[in-house]
């Protein structure tokens, strides 16, 4: 699982560290986690060159724009800073995935002989990125139509082709999708754990004693309280981020033929539609982990085993807290 998480976690990687979302100095390492090369002044100084071109092209580029145009400019980099802001939670979480899988190989045999494959695979990845890549295409050479510049110099084309609000809204998107998506596989992987105990937890001659059992037990606890930190992590992380990418710049219309008024409501509109689907995409991400979360808990609220002679309280699972409404508003996701 864990070599499947970053496989399909590098490109991912790539475009944010592009765009400014990641610092560029954070590398996977030998043992498979995210950490920050501190020891070389290489990645300080290509990380402040990138800033500054970044701001030189995205200058260059929407120049001239009118206030409503250039606010697209405007939320790309609230989108950079609030990314900065939360980096360190969005690193722990990276890491804490990987962290979690690899405790999964220290499971008893028992365990990990009924354990299932559930992975974001990297054909899944391929198919959203041509999508996505599609989409943007179509969307590029629409707004060519509806909203065409004076001269079609190199500045004009660029303006058109290099959106970077766009391409950092993907970005944003896909990554907290990405990110919701491996929680939830981890989730059922501890509920495929819990349904694979013996039945009425009854110790099994030559397969898992009462002692086995208790092992067991505690472990599937342990990673369940890991994971659901880890879905609170992701709230601090992201929760500043989604807020500002999922805020919607409005473009201007302007005197025009009736079929192209018409495109152009349609354009407003096919906007709308694309946030309320973003949104909605995270909203039903987050609850199906958040449901995930609830169901260990409601399958046995409280067990007790009798170990020998001894009789000794398990407390299972602590009540699930609910998911922050975007990492700001205590609210269930539902």
């Amino acid at each position: 699982m864990t070599n499947v998480f970053i496989i399909t976690l590098r490109p991912i990687l790539i475009l944010c560290k592009f765009l400014g979302i990641i610092n560029t100095s954070y590398c996977l390492e030998s043992n498979g986690l995210l950490t920050k090369n501190k020891n070389s002044t290489y990645y300080s100084i290509f990380e402040f060159t990138k800033i500054i071109l970044l701001m030189i092209f995205t200058y260059y580029i929407h120049k001239g724009l009118i206030f409503n145009e250039a606010l697209f400019v405007y939320k790309f980099w609230a989108v950079v800073i609030a990314s900065r802001i939360s980096e360190t939670w969005i690193i722990k979480l990276i890491n804490g995935i990987i962290e979690f899988d690899q405790k999964l190989t220290s499971l008893p045999t028992y365990l990990k002989a009924h354990q299932l494959q559930r992975s974001f695979s990297k054909q899944c990845c391929n198919v959203i990125f041509i999508c996505g890549f599609l989409y943007y295409i179509g969307t590029t050479l629409l707004l060519i139509y509806l909203w065409p510049t004076i001269t079609m110099d190199f500045h004009g084309i660029f303006s058109y082709l290099i959106r970077v609000s766009a391409i950092v809204d993907f970005t944003v998107i896909i990554s907290s999708f990405f990110f919701l998506r491996n929680l939830e596989y981890r989730f059922e992987t501890l509920i495929d754990f819990w349904n694979c105990l013996p039945v009425e937890l009854m110790a099994i001659p030559g397969e898992c004693s009462n002692y086995d059992i208790a092992i067991m037990i505690d472990g599937i606890r342990l990673l369940h309280a890991e994971l659901s930190d880890l879905l609170r992590i992701f709230s601090l992380g992201y929760g500043q981020i989604l807020l500002v990418t999922l805020k919607r710049c409005l473009r201007t219309t302007y005197d025009a033929p009736v079929a192209k008024r018409f495109l152009l409501m349609i354009v407003a509109n096919m906007g709308n539609l694309q946030n309320v689907i973003l949104t909605m995409t995270i909203v039903v991400s987050a609850s199906r982990v958040n449901e995930k979360v609830k169901s260990i808990y409601n399958i046995h609220k409280f067990t007790y085993l009798s170990i020998v002679s001894q009789k000794i309280d398990f407390l299972i699972f602590d009540p699930p807290k609910p998911i922050d409404h975007f990492g700001y508003y205590c609210k269930n996701l539902k």
